[in-house]
């Protein structure tokens, strides 16, 4: 469920005054949701942790959190069997990646690689999308 303050400041157009966890995902939310509009079944956002998440069509589920601390994440869960997943996320900087310490977790594999992400919400959620759209 959505705070009041959170809906109220998005209808009148004041995020500025949102904490940067909140503006980061109002406008990823905003941004996924006109991108990936086709792709959308359902959609839930869970503000006290600061995440959204989306049903597919395809029965994939995408998580899209935020953090105060410049920290985001992107989960996309594929099924309920084991490491049926991948990530996209910057939380951790133990990984030897070019892009640190920003880096992707591969469906299935444990380990981290470059990622296109930068924790720049209407950047990353074009390129979420896209990555998306190459699944299907």
């Amino acid at each position: 469920m959505i705070r009041k303050n959170f809906t109220k400041s998005k209808i009148n157009g004041d995020i500025l005054n949102l904490k940067p966890s909140e503006r980061n995902l109002l406008i990823a939310i905003k941004k996924f949701d006109e991108t990936c509009f086709d792709l959308i079944l359902e959609k839930k956002i869970i503000q006290k942790l600061k995440r959204v998440k989306y049903r597919l069509n395809d029965a994939t589920i995408v998580y899209i959190q935020y953090n105060n601390y410049n920290e985001y994440s992107y989960s996309i869960v594929y099924s309920h069997l084991n490491q049926d997943l991948c990530r996209f996320d910057n939380y951790d900087q133990q990984w030897d990646v070019s892009s640190s310490p920003h880096h992707f977790h591969p469906r299935k594999i444990y380990e981290a690689r470059e990622s296109p992400m930068r924790g720049i919400p209407l950047d990353d959620m074009k390129e979420l999308c896209l990555f998306l759209r190459s699944k299907i």
